[in-house]
């Protein structure tokens, strides 16, 4: 199964992405970053030099909110899908309970 679905442009990683991400690395080299995490998971908001970090970005990938731990986003990304999972189905595509059986009695 495959984990992801289309290319990196498709997913928002493209050339835009790449830019702005250059643009943070100095500053988060320098140690002088913090996490842009609604949730920061680590027990704190500055990124250390040299630790992994990602470029985050809105719910809906318009626009990017700024460095995070790799740790943050991650789990960012896993609550939102399993916030999905655990939300039930619209009540239009409920279908009635019927009972059907194979005769006519």
């Amino acid at each position: 199964m495959a984990r992801t679905v289309g290319t990196t442009v498709q997913r928002g990683y493209g050339t835009p992405h790449k830019k702005l991400r250059l643009q943070w690395e100095p500053i988060v080299d320098a140690g002088q970053a913090f996490c842009h995490a609604t949730i920061c998971v680590k027990p704190s908001r500055r990124i250390i030099p040299g630790t992994p970090w990602t470029l985050g970005h809105t719910a809906d990938r318009s626009a990017w909110t700024g460095p995070e731990h790799q740790h943050c986003g991650a789990a960012d990304g896993a609550r939102r899908k399993n916030r999905k999972r655990r939300t039930p189905p619209p009540a239009a595509r409920v279908l009635p309970q019927q009972w059907v059986t194979s005769r006519r009695w």
